[in-house]
């Protein structure tokens, strides 16, 4: 059987199925329209890499942000040092994170790491150790709970609420 675009996303929204969307800078302008007319669910990685020196209206990020109103995407806030000119703890990152929390909310995020990859091993991460690391990043109070099932080790849920300024 010869498969076509169009019928791959229809296997894969029936099955539902995540999947899993790896772009930077610009590149999802082009892919969003095929994206958002899949029906699949939707996890972008790496907080969609934005170039950090576009800031958060650059087209890439803002049609990112766009696609949360689709309820089918999710984004995981990994890897900052994929979007950050500046080294640990990669504070020019931090309003991509702020701007994914306003577009997504917490129940459309997840946070993870692996092993020799951030700040601290995993053995030594905690969901305490992550909660605090995580509020450096964003004004929101967040209650961070481990997920089983994920392709790696290290992936947790996120649910919050804004905290008063």
């Amino acid at each position: 059987m010869g498969w076509t675009t169009a019928a791959c996303w229809t296997r894969w929204r029936d099955l539902d199925l995540w999947a899993q969307v790896q772009v930077q800078a610009d590149e999802l302008v082009a892919l969003k329209p095929m994206l958002q007319d899949s029906g699949a669910k939707l996890l972008f990685d790496h907080c969609g890499r934005p170039d950090p020196a576009a800031g958060v209206g650059q087209a890439g990020f803002a049609a990112l942000l766009s696609l949360a109103e689709t309820g089918r995407a999710c984004v995981k806030l990994s890897s900052l040092v994929k979007c950050s000119n500046q080294p640990y703890p990669y504070p020019d990152a931090w309003l991509f994170v702020q701007a994914l929390l306003q577009a997504y909310t917490p129940q459309a995020l997840v946070w993870g790491a692996r092993t020799g990859r951030f700040c601290v091993r995993l053995s030594a991460l905690t969901t305490a150790r992550c909660g605090r690391c995580l509020s450096n990043w964003c004004p929101m109070r967040l209650t961070v709970r481990p997920l089983g099932g994920m392709h790696h080790a290290g992936c947790w849920g996120l649910a919050g609420s804004l905290r008063p300024r």
